[in-house]
């Protein structure tokens, strides 16, 4: 009988730099010891203004953009194959 229980979640936070695709790859081999799934989150700051203007949002962006941004960074910490 399998278990309705939901898997357990190791989440790494991965901002493009080396130690972050370290830290995803050290996830990816701990998720596989315990049976546990990959929650990956990779999140940016957009430039803001000062003063009275709120927060200068490049007008281009959007999701597709940041899929594409991210399955790069996936590309970067594992070549060949991903997890």
């Amino acid at each position: 009988m399998q278990s309705t229980e939901p898997a357990p979640r190791v989440v790494v936070g991965v901002d493009g730099s080396p130690a972050s695709y370290e830290a995803l790859r050290w996830a990816v081999r701990y998720a596989r010891a315990f049976g546990a799934v990959v929650e990956a989150v990779h999140a940016w700051e957009t430039p803001s203004s000062t003063g009275w203007a709120g927060p200068v949002i490049e007008p281009d962006f959007d999701a597709e953009q940041a899929r594409q941004r991210f399955a790069e960074t996936l590309n970067t910490a594992f070549p060949g194959e991903r997890p």
